[in-house]
């Protein structure tokens, strides 16, 4: 595992794009991020009000899924340790996947998915 860095860009969009999903531009890159090369990566995107959220998390389609679990839960430690570093007082993460609800729930977060409902606007 390694910090991202703007070359990972082009890897990571043909995940995405694979996956039919939007991609991610290179104003992402600018976030900290982690990746296990070939399998796996993820991103903090910092506040400045105390809270971080883990973002654009994303899998090589061809990986192994023991691995991208693998890489996934050591991605998400290094971001946690990440965002405890820097003094956030809360780590939140949006997902539609259950299989992403299950796996934060492991990892000790807690699941709220009523009464919210997540609104975005791209600008």
């Amino acid at each position: 595992m390694r910090p991202t860095q703007a070359s990972d860009l082009g890897a990571l969009n043909n995940w995405f794009q694979a996956r039919g999903w939007p991609g991610i531009s290179e104003r992402h890159m600018q976030m900290k991020g982690f990746i296990v090369d070939d399998v796996a990566a993820g991103f903090l995107m910092q506040t400045d009000a105390g809270v971080a959220y883990l973002e654009n998390y994303i899998s090589n389609p061809d990986a192994r899924p023991k691995q991208v679990a693998t890489a996934i839960d050591q991605i998400t430690a290094a971001l946690l340790g990440l965002a405890r570093a820097k003094g956030f007082e809360y780590v939140a993460a949006f997902t539609a996947l259950p299989s992403i609800e299950k796996r934060a729930q492991r990892l000790g977060m807690s699941l709220h998915d009523e009464p919210y409902a997540l609104l975005t606007k791209e600008l």
